[in-house]
């Protein structure tokens, strides 16, 4: 594999996996962190599948554990990516050169 082409994945992992995952997980942070914001998820509560609103109430723990685990996947996948596309890069480049 060449190198530009291990930087291109580098680069569609980051914005297919990074950056949905700061915005998903920035907003359920500051979702779960805002007092005003997390007194109306304990207040109100959701609907799933005919439910009472009372039987299922919004978590704001539940918010910011899921927020966090959103950013720490969402990073790690292109960190991921870019150390094999990049070691398979130099290992190809370093099969293809001749011996001198």
């Amino acid at each position: 594999m060449k190198k530009s082409i291990a930087i291109v994945l580098i680069v569609i992992a980051v914005v297919f996996c990074t950056c949905p995952s700061l915005v998903f997980g920035g907003i359920n942070l500051y979702t779960a962190s805002s007092p005003a914001m997390a007194a109306t998820l304990s207040a109100q509560g959701s609907e799933t599948l005919g439910q009472a609103p009372q039987s299922s109430p919004l978590n704001p723990m539940t918010a910011m554990i899921t927020g966090g685990c959103a950013l720490c996947v969402g990073v790690l996948i292109p960190i991921v990516v870019g150390l094999i596309t990049l070691r398979m890069a130099r290992k190809k480049e370093a099969e293809s050169l001749p011996p001198q």
